[in-house]
C-alpha cells in the first residue's frame, strides 16, 4: 500500500511550491496613475468639439474614457462625476394621429395630386410632430400601367421640448415648468421618432384614403446632465470602466445666490438650499474679460447650459405606397431618402443612437478643459515563494508511514538473526583455500558467527594462487 502511494510523492512534491507574481503598492513620488472626473460643465468646448461629439455618438458606439496607469495595474476609489444621460421611452400607446380629410370624394377630371396636406402624430404633452402626406391619384385619363402612389413620412424624428422654452417660461414666469418627458424633469432636449405606416385594412371608405395611415411606434428620448457613480480599474493594461446609479439630478432657482438670474443644476443628493458662488471674471487678450458662469464644484452644481444641437438629429425619409389598376392592396415600394445622419437614426433607432450621444458628449467634456485629474493607486507584479500547504499532507503520511514501518519491522524481528542481511556470508565467500576448508561446517547462520568468533583473518596474497584473499592468521 505504502508503495502505491509512493507513486503520488513526486508528483505533489513538486506542487508545493509555486512561484506566482503579485501585485504590490508602487512608490507614489515615481510614477502616477490619473483619471478624468467632471464636478460641473462649463464653457471650454468649441462649436467644432461639439459637432464632433454628435457626429462621434451617431456613427460610434466607444466612449470610454482612458485611465493613466504607467504599470499597467492601478486601481481608484469609487468616484462621482457629471455628464450627459439620455433615457428613452416607448409612447406608442398614448400617440394618437391626426390625418386631413379630403375636402371631397372621388377624382377630378385631370391629372394631378388628389390631396397634399400633412399628419401630425400628437403626444400627450409638447410638440407634435409634422409630417408630410401626399396621395398621388389622377385625375382623369392616365397611362397603361401608371400606378396610383400615395408618399408617406414613414420614419420622422423632431424636437419635442427644448431647454431654451423651459428658460423662456423662466424669465416670463420667474419659475419652471418643471415638465417630465420619459422620467426625467426639465431635461436639456427631447426628441421623438414616429414610424408610420399605411394599412389597407382600417380604410372604410376607399375615397378616404388618409384613414390607411397608421402609427407604428413612437419612441421618446430626454437628454440631461447627470451625475454617475464610476469604478475604475487597470488590470494588466485592461481598462474596466462600470457607471452605476445615475442621477438626473433636477434644475433649480438658487434662493441665496447673487447669479439667480438664470437656472441652475444639481444633483439630487445636493441640498435644496444649494448657495451658487457669484460668476468668476476671467482676464482675456486686448484688456477684455469673461464671466464664467457660476459654479459650486463641492456639490457638483452648476449654472451653465451646453449648446445644444438637435438640428443634426431631426427630419425624416419617406415611403411610397403604391397600387397598380390590376391590385386589390397597397404595398410598398420600399423608397427611401433622407440624409446619412437619418438613415443612421432609423436603422439603429432613437433609443440606440441618443445614449450614444450623450455618452460622447460626456466624454468630450472630460477630455475638455473643465476636468480634473484623480490620482490612483499604482501597483507592480513582484514575484514571491508561496507554499501550498496542502500539498504536503500525502508525502508527510508516507514518510511518517515508512518510519513507523521500519520501527514495527525492527520490533518485529528483534530476536532474528537474518544471515542475509549478514556481511559474513561475504567474507566467507571470499576466504583462502585453508581457510575455506571451515565454512562446510558453517550449516547455519548461528554456526557462521560462532566460526567467526574464533577465527582471525587478514587480507593478503594467497598461498595458492597469486589471488588476495582473506587468509587465517
Amino acid at each position: 500500500m505504502i508503495l502505491i502511494f509512493m507513486l503520488a510523492f513526486d508528483p505533489m512534491i513538486q506542487q508545493i511550491l509555486s512561484y506566482p507574481s503579485t501585485p504590490t503598492i508602487a512608490a507614489a513620488d515615481t510614477i502616477a496613475a490619473s483619471v478624468p472626473q467632471l464636478r460641473y460643465i462649463g464653457t471650454g468646448l468649441t462649436e467644432t468639439d461639439l459637432y464632433s461629439a454628435y457626429y462621434l455618438g451617431i456613427w460610434s458606439k466607444s466612449f470610454n474614457i482612458t485611465p493613466s496607469c504607467p504599470s499597467g495595474n492601478c486601481t481608484w476609489q469609487n468616484y462621482r462625476s457629471v455628464g450627459l444621460c439620455s433615457q428613452c421611452s416607448d409612447i406608442t400607446s398614448t400617440a394618437t394621429l391626426d390625418c386631413p380629410k379630403p375636402t371631397h370624394q372621388g377624382y377630378a377630371t385631370q391629372w394631378g395630386p388628389y390631396l397634399d396636406g400633412n399628419c401630425k402624430v400628437i403626444l400627450p404633452q409638447g410638440q407634435s410632430s409634422n409630417t408630410n402626406l401626399t396621395f398621388g391619384y389622377p385625375r382623369g385619363q392616365k397611362p397603361e400601367g401608371t400606378p396610383d402612389v400615395i408618399t408617406i413620412d414613414a420614419n420622422t424624428v423632431w424636437e419635442v421640448a427644448s431647454y431654451a422654452a423651459y428658460e423662456d417660461f423662466f424669465f416670463s414666469n420667474q419659475t419652471l415648468p418643471n415638465k417630465v418627458y420619459s422620467n426625467v424633469e426639465n431635461p436639456l432636449m427631447t426628441l421623438a421618432q414616429a414610424s408610420l405606416g399605411f394599412d389597407n385594412g382600417v380604410i372604410a371608405h376607399p375615397s378616404n384614403l388618409w384613414e390607411g395611415v397608421v402609427i407604428k411606434n413612437v419612441t421618446q428620448c430626454s437628454l440631461s446632465y447627470c451625475v454617475q457613480n464610476y469604478n475604475v480599474s487597470v488590470t494588466e493594461g485592461k481598462s474596466i470602466i462600470e457607471k452605476t446609479s445615475t442621477d438626473f439630478g433636477k434644475t433649480f432657482v438658487p434662493p441665496k445666490s447673487p447669479y439667480a438670474d438664470s437656472t441652475c443644476w444639481r444633483p439630487n443628493e445636493s441640498p435644496n438650499d444649494t448657495v451658487m458662488p457669484a460668476p468668476e471674471t476671467v482676464p482675456m487678450t486686448n484688456n477684455e474679460s469673461m464671466i464664467m458662469p457660476s459654479r459650486n464644484a463641492t456639490e457638483f452644481a452648476f449654472c451653465y447650459n451646453q449648446e445644444i444641437m438637435p438640428e443634426l438629429l431631426v427630419g425624416s425619409v419617406n415611403t411610397s405606397y403604391i397600387k397598380k389598376k390590376q391590385d386589390s392592396k397597397w404595398g410598398s415600394d420600399n423608397a427611401y431618402s433622407g440624409t446619412e445622419n437619418l438613415g443612421r437614426i432609423f436603422d439603429l433607432g432613437l433609443h440606440v443612437i441618443m445614449p450614444r450621444i450623450a455618452e460622447s458628449l460626456t466624454l468630450a467634456n472630460l477630455q475638455g478643459p473643465n476636468s480634473t485629474n484623480l490620482p490612483g493607486t499604482i501597483y507592480t507584479n513582484e514575484v514571491i515563494v508561496k507554499v501550498q500547504w496542502a500539498w504536503m499532507i500525502l508525502p508527510t503520511l508516507l514518510v511518517i508511514m515508512g518510519n513507523l514501518f521500519i520501527v514495527c519491522t525492527m520490533y518485529a524481528s528483534r530476536k532474528t538473526i537474518l544471515w542475509k542481511s549478514s556481511i559474513l556470508a561475504l567474507l566467507f565467500h571470499g576466504l583462502d583455500d585453508e581457510a575455506a576448508a571451515k565454512r562446510d561446517q558453517c550449516t547455519a547462520s548461528s554456526r557462521m558467527e560462532k566460526l567467526a568468533e574464533d577465527m582471525h583473518v587478514q587480507l593478503q596474497s594467497s598461498e595458492s594462487d597469486e589471488h588476495v584473499a582473506l587468509c587465517e592468521r
